[in-house]
């Protein structure tokens, strides 16, 4: 958007003031390396976290605020009920293709969190895949890589870490960056695992939604909305702390809120496949861990993100 206020085929005669006000910034010098990114527009899986009705909301008062930049018009929607788990098991499929292919190029994300992971879209309006419902125009890609570090970081609070789950302990060279390498896995998996129950107790969830002028984007909506606000803090709290990682417990507490239907249907599919996978994901650390207990190497049947897209709840959808 702000290149576009200058004229491109003109940048070289362009004087210091037109960049001043267009770019914030001073003009660049001659042989100046320029980096180019695709504006992959503002919807995080954060956004995505949220009962439809209120995402319908906030986005028709966005794109109202934002009608001088001449958006086309919001498309026309898909019935959420029946396009619902389509559209949230794609988020999941390519949230877990892009943490395999930083997984696959040697490094851990380590701060996997909804507001890290952005839903863009194949066409020039980057809501289009959230609008129209449609897996297939999704873009998913990582953001807020500050923490991030090899898969093997030796480093000595990288090591300090790594006991509590006794990884590195009487192990050097290739045996330690395997065990390393297979625990930064295991924690990337476990807070994406975190990211999915969040975005299926948000996205999913059933509710009487009465949204009125002015709390679009404020704490006043939470006041209206009948369902939990779920945070990433807030679940693995009581998971770990309530439910002692016990996920046939968080069953059970679905099962009592009425607002969660839904969710608890979805995962109960096929024998509790839904349910298998998420307990797959967010026992991953230990896994880790007992293997090294038993003496196992584990990069024997590791645990990885491309694996996961095989499983039957992510490849059935």
């Amino acid at each position: 958007v702000c290149l576009g206020m200058l004229e491109w085929p003109d940048l070289e005669t362009i004087d210091a003031g037109e960049w001043e006000d267009a770019l914030g910034t001073g003009k660049p010098r001659g042989g100046a390396r320029w980096l180019v990114y695709d504006w992959d527009g503002l919807n995080t899986l954060s956004s995505f976290c949220v009962p439809q009705n209120v995402r319908v909301a906030r986005e028709k008062a966005w794109r109202e605020d934002q009608s001088t930049l001449g958006l086309p018009p919001a498309p026309v929607r898909v019935d959420w009920a029946t396009a619902s788990r389509f559209v949230v098991k794609g988020v999941m499929r390519k949230a877990l293709e892009a943490v395999a292919f930083c997984h696959e190029a040697g490094y851990a994300h380590r701060s996997l969190s909804p507001e890290n992971i952005v839903l863009s879209s194949t066409s020039q309006d980057k809501s289009t895949a959230l609008q129209q419902l449609t897996p297939s125009l999704l873009i998913v890609k990582l953001n807020g890589f500050g923490f991030s570090t090899p898969l093997a970081d030796s480093s000595p609070q990288r090591l300090e870490s790594a006991r509590l789950y006794k990884v590195g302990e009487g192990k050097v060279g290739g045996e330690l960056n395997l065990a390393l390498s297979s625990l930064s896995i295991a924690e990337d998996l476990y807070s994406l695992g975190l990211c999915f129950l969040q975005l299926l107790l948000g996205a999913l969830a059933e509710d009487e939604v009465v949204i009125k002028e002015g709390g679009l984007f404020s704490d006043t909506i939470k006041e209206k909305v009948s369902v939990p606000v779920v945070t990433q803090q807030g679940l693995e709290r009581q998971i770990e702390d309530v439910f002692n990682g016990d996920i046939g417990q968080l069953r059970e507490y679905c099962k009592q809120e009425p607002a969660y239907n839904k969710v608890v249907a979805m995962l109960d599919e096929n024998d509790l496949e839904g349910w298998r996978f998420l307990t797959t994901m967010l026992g991953a650390r230990q896994g880790v861990a007992r293997k090294l207990k038993e003496s196992e190497m584990p990069g024997t049947g590791m645990l990885t993100a491309r694996a996961l897209l095989a499983s039957p709840f992510i490849s059935r959808g």
